[in-house]
């Protein structure tokens, strides 16, 4: 008695065999750029399918491989049509429909230069988005260094020896004044200047100002 085989049937889908065909008559279309970054959802199928899916335009002016692919199944599931006929009629199709959206492409490129514009080659555009990753890293470099440079010059340097004790809200600060006790990081006899009325009567500096006139004024008549 032969023993049973353990191996899995083949498994054949005719999508897989008209994709082989188109491919060997049309290999330059493998070159062409596809993403194939998937999405957290499964793409609902187009509308146009079935026994109302006639024309491969229905899907588009510039069909894609699989297009052509999925509508000579179509023609022949739903339509009826050999298998070598519907794939005739499908690249037939394609080529048309190539054909048309090449000629569209050139011409609105001989519009757009006669206004003006002027496209690169890829060469140029690769080296442009070389140049610009360059000088995008030279200016993060040179934030950094600004950054760092401006946190070094306005960065608080505190002398844990200064005698700063804990925060009092003011209460020594206005004790002092009722005392009439002069504050000693205002050195007011060098840089007011009094007439005979007790006045000022000479401008300071802007930056060597450390109060204003009238508090000066202010803790001149209370000594």
């Amino acid at each position: 008695m032969r023993k049973p085989k353990t191996e899995p049937l083949p498994i054949f889908y005719l999508e897989d065999k008209v994709r082989r065909q188109f491919f060997r008559d049309h290999p330059f279309e493998a070159f062409r750029p596809v993403s194939i970054v998937e999405g957290r959802e499964v793409e609902d199928e187009h509308p146009v399918r079935g026994k109302d899916w006639t024309r491969l335009a229905q899907r588009g002016l510039n069909p894609s491989p699989e297009d052509a692919v999925h509508f000579t199944v179509n023609l022949h599931n739903h339509h009826k049509m050999a298998l070598s006929i519907a794939y005739t009629r499908a690249v037939a199709e394609f080529r048309s429909l190539r054909a048309g959206h090449d000629f569209a492409n050139t011409f609105a490129r001989l519009e757009a230069e006669a206004y003006g514009t002027v496209f690169s080659s890829e060469i140029d555009r690769t080296f442009e988005k070389e140049d610009a990753v360059y000088q995008s890293a030279d200016r993060k470099v040179e934030l950094d260094r600004g950054a760092l440079l401006a946190r070094k010059r306005w960065k608080a340097i505190l002398d844990v020896d200064s005698g700063m004790g804990d925060f009092e809200r003011g209460q020594q600060y206005t004790r002092n004044w009722k005392q009439g006790v002069r504050p000693t990081y205002l050195p007011v006899d060098g840089m007011v200047a009094t007439s005979e009325a007790g006045k000022p009567v000479q401008a300071m500096e802007q930056d060597n100002i450390a109060a204003s006139l009238k508090f000066a004024e202010i803790l001149t008549a209370n000594p």
